[in-house]
C-alpha cells in the first residue's frame, strides 16, 4: 500500500456491520420498516439517476456512427440498429458495475475499477444492504 493511503479495511467492515445490523433491527419493528422502505425507494431513486448519468456518459466517448448514404438495405439497417443495441446494454451494464463498485468500495483507497481483485465484497456492504440490493444490483419493487 503505497504511503499516502491509509487502510481503512477494519474500520470499513466495522461501519458495514453496524448499518448490516441496524437495517435488520429496523427490518423487524413495524413503525421503522416504513420510515426505512421510504428511505430505500429514496435510495434507489438516486442510484438509478446515478447509472442513467453513468450511460450518459459512457455514450459521450464513443464515437458517432456515420450516417447511412443513400438507399440502405433494411437488413443492413436492421443489423446497424441490433448492434447500436448491443452497444447501449452494454454501457448500461458497466454504468451499473461502476455505480455499485463506487458504492462499495467508497472508502476503499486501493479499489481500481479495472482490477477485480481490489475490490471489496458487495455481499457484506451495508450501504447495499441498506438499499435492498442483491449482488449488487437494484431490488425491482
Amino acid at each position: 500500500m503505497q504511503g499516502s493511503q491509509r487502510d481503512t479495511s477494519g474500520q470499513d467492515a466495522s461501519q458495514d456491520a453496524e448499518i448490516l445490523a441496524l437495517v435488520a433491527r429496523l427490518e423487524r419493528e413495524p413503525g421503522a420498516a416504513a420510515v426505512l422502505a421510504r428511505a430505500r425507494k429514496h435510495g434507489q431513486e438516486i442510484v438509478r439517476a446515478m447509472v442513467e448519468e453513468t450511460v450518459r456518459a459512457l455514450s459521450a466517448l464513443e464515437p458517432r456512427p456515420a450516417p447511412s448514404r443513400g438507399a440502405a438495405a433494411i437488413a443492413v439497417l436492421a443489423g446497424e440498429a441490433r448492434t447500436r443495441a448491443r452497444a447501449a446494454q452494454e454501457r448500461k451494464e458497466l454504468a451499473v458495475e461502476l455505480v455499485y463498485g463506487a458504492i462499495v468500495n467508497a472508502d476503499n483507497p486501493d479499489w481500481d475499477p479495472f482490477d477485480p481483485a481490489t475490490s471489496r465484497t458487495a455481499d457484506a456492504s451495508g450501504v447495499l444492504r441498506l438499499l435492498n440490493t442483491d449482488a449488487g444490483t437494484p431490488t425491482k419493487r
